[in-house]
């Protein structure tokens, strides 16, 4: 069978022969969703996601060229179908013909090549462009085709170069898409749904696109509320005003009558990692023993988890089941005599082994994190060994891990689809913070990340996963599930389905017998009218945001190292070596040219941009008043190592005098947490967008 035949059965297989897939939506028209959600998006474009993710709200109004079906597989959207080159070097893809924008105008090529264009543009500062490294280009090949041309062979070629396409008349030419209006307020979109009104702090309000590729969805409209505080989330719950609750928290659970827990397995695991040259594997088989994780499941995540066995999350699609066998189970009696057997004593009986102690860091501004250490130094100080707890800022924090000084840590890591685990698990790995050093791995890694036959594929990930759980440089503990409130009465919620339900809002359906009516701009308005009416008030609860936990400030930082490499990339010659345009034979070897085991990587720089303490509001001039002065002011402030602004400038204004100088007044009140690089606090910009008129207080 030719190489052509044999890449052709693989891509079909990673598929799922997706181009056969048809889909159509189900359910009641009518009604409107309302979820509550502490995460309001900072913009509504995909190219600039937060580091919690791509917002689910950008994902309603705009549409990738595929997308993840019911089963887990590829399937079709813009795109409605796509082939791979002889040589496996390039994709095209054919959009529907009936691809739209929300307003009717046709969807094309173009639109595609010019969002890749501007993707790969260095002054947009797309912060996933490391994804984008190994494609070479694209290029229009017709109205409706667009084909993309890679540097090497690889694994993610179709995941890589599956984008949501910008209309190319609102992007061409801007050399800065992150202060675009567009981004902050699309008025055309691809998606199922679009934006009919952002109230800054308060709600996101989408209504049906009828001009969407799989046609009208069936809510009427689906509001993204923010409440201010838990109890004023909690008031409207109790009057079944929210019909659904993202990212619920496991110690904030409420069981509400008329209201289902949904739990869905989550995506990421937390670990202890240990000082590899402090502790060698025998001891650090012992902590795993001395762990006993379900302890640490049911005390910090109220139940709502399930235990970690290796590098890969159980609902991956390379996850290897066996490794539970593999684990080190709880036992601390056998986990004394492996430290015993490594010459360990407790000679003055005070039940600690002599000279073995451990102290294991912990982000402070993460609790779970923080909670998690304790039960495991706890747990550790069972098993004979004297185990402390220091709980430090996340920029010292993240100083620690860097010059490797520690016992030992706590931390958690995403595990993508696209499993591209070289920065963590390669002995030369920027993030491999234990010193974990193991050639095999390192030749897995590579042989995995090239290998485009999924089963093969998997093979090789079990093979990694087995030898990582039997050397046991981490102590793998849980894996936090994610926790949603949802309605009794949404439908095709619970359908068995392989997608989160983030992932499918855009399915879900009301009868209208089960309906709700709410004004929207009432949500939460009971709860703060008695708050006012008490005769003693509570001080206001500030608003819960996500915080910038060091892992994402790790995983923001490793996709700032692949922009810059990428950026490298693009400097180069495009002539192909004599490596690269020879075709390998028999099994897949990594190419010469990429030699991660001889090569010493960048030291990565870490950098914690400054995060707001305290913000001013501007006061909405009067002559602005008069005129109906309304728009955006970008202010970019300097903000020195004390957190005090040391100057001010308007980035970008609306062109009006008056709100400009209120937008410069205002931001000189700010202070911040000071921004840092690798932990030491640094004069650093950052920017500010104001609205006029103002939100309300």
């Amino acid at each position: 069978m030719s190489r052509f035949f044999i890449g052709l059965l693989i891509i079909l297989i990673l598929s799922g022969c997706a181009q056969q897939q048809k889909f159509t939506y189900q359910g009641e028209k009518g009604g409107t969703l309302i979820i509550a959600t502490f995460d309001e998006p900072s913009n509504l474009s995909p190219v600039y996601p937060s580091f919690t993710g791509l917002s689910p709200v950008v994902k309603l109004l705009f549409a990738p060229l595929h997308k993840t079906g019911p089963d887990g597989k590829v399937m079709p959207c813009l795109a409605n179908s796509w082939e791979y080159s002889e040589d496996m070097k390039t994709i095209t893809y054919y959009l529907d013909r009936n691809a739209k924008w929300s307003d009717g105008t046709p969807l094309t090529a173009k639109d595609v090549v010019a969002t890749f264009e501007a993707l790969k543009d260095p002054a947009n500062q797309y912060p996933l462009i490391g994804r984008l490294r190994f494609i070479k280009s694209a290029k229009v090949v017709g109205e409706h085709a667009v084909q993309f041309e890679f540097r090497r062979i690889y694994a993610d070629e179709l995941l890589n170069s599956n984008l949501y396409p910008l209309p190319a008349g609102k992007i061409k030419g801007i050399k800065n898409l992150k202060f675009m209006d567009y981004t902050r307020k699309p008025d055309i979109t691809s998606g199922p749904y679009i934006l009919n009104e952002w109230n800054p702090g308060k709600y996101i309000e989408l209504i049906a696109n009828e001009n969407y590729i799989y046609g009208r969805p069936p809510i009427d409209r689906i509001v993204f509320w923010f409440p201010a505080s838990y109890d004023e989330l909690l008031d409207e719950l109790k009057q079944k005003h929210v019909d659904i609750v993202l990212d619920v928290p496991p110690d904030r659970v409420e069981k509400l009558d008329g209201y289902n827990v949904k739990v869905e397995p989550g995506q990421s695991y937390v670990f202890v990692g240990w000082n590899n040259k402090k502790f060698k594997k025998a001891l650090r088989q012992a902590f795993s023993m001395a762990i006993d994780k379900k302890s640490i499941i049911k005390d910090v995540l109220k139940g709502y988890g399930q235990e970690a066995y290796g590098p890969i999350t159980p609902g991956h699609w390379a996850y290897e089941p066996e490794v539970k066998n593999i684990a080190y189970a709880y036992n601390p009696q056998k986990a004394k005599d492996l430290i015993s057997s490594q010459g360990y004593r407790d000679r003055n009986r005070d039940r600690f082994f002599d000279g073995l102690r451990v102290e294991i860091i912990a982000d402070k501004n993460d609790p779970v994190k923080s909670a998690t250490a304790d039960l495991v130094a706890k747990q550790l100080r069972k098993a004979g060994v004297r185990a402390v707890v220091r709980k430090l800022d996340t920029p010292a924090f993240i100083s620690r891990l860097l010059k490797k000084d520690f016992d030992a840590f706590i931390l958690g890591w995403n595990v993508e689809k696209e499993f591209s685990p070289s920065p963590i698990w390669n002995s030369r790995g920027v993030y491999n913070f234990v010193g974990y050093k193991n050639t095999d791995i390192d030749m897995l890694i590579e042989r995995g990340i090239l290998t485009l036959d999924r089963r093969e594929s998997k093979k090789i990930w079990s093979e990694f996963q087995k030898r990582i759980v039997e050397d046991a440089p981490y102590t793998f503990l849980y894996v936090p599930s994610v926790i949603e409130l949802v309605r009794s009465g949404i439908k095709n919620v619970d359908v068995k389905d392989a997608r989160l339900l983030t992932e499918k809002l855009d399915e879900l359906w009301i009868p209208a017998t089960t309906r709700v009516k709410v004004t929207v701009a009432d949500l939460g308005k009971r709860y703060r009218e008695s708050q006012k009416k008490a005769a003693r008030p509570a001080a206001p609860a500030p608003r819960r945001t996500p915080t910038a936990t060091a892992e994402s400030i790790l995983q923001q930082s490793l996709l700032a190292q692949q922009q810059a490499e990428a950026q490298k990339t693009e400097q180069k010659t495009e002539k192909p070596s004599e490596v690269e345009t020879k075709k390998p034979e028999g099994e897949m070897k990594p190419p010469e040219e990429t030699k991660p085991a001889e090569e010493k990587p960048t030291q990565p720089v870490i950098k914690t941009l400054p995060q707001v303490k305290n913000g001013i509001i501007p006061v909405y001039p009067d002559v602005a008043k008069r005129v109906g002065a309304t728009g955006m002011v970008f202010v970019t402030v300097l903000v020195g190592k004390d957190g005090k602004v040391k100057k001010a400038k308007i980035l970008r204004s609306f062109g009006n005098a008056a709100c400009d100088k209120a937008a410069l007044d205002a931001a000189k009140k700010w202070t911040f947490i000071p921004g840092t690089i690798n932990g030491e606090p640094v004069e650093m910009e950052t920017t500010i967008p104001f609205r006029f008129p103002p939100p309300e207080e």
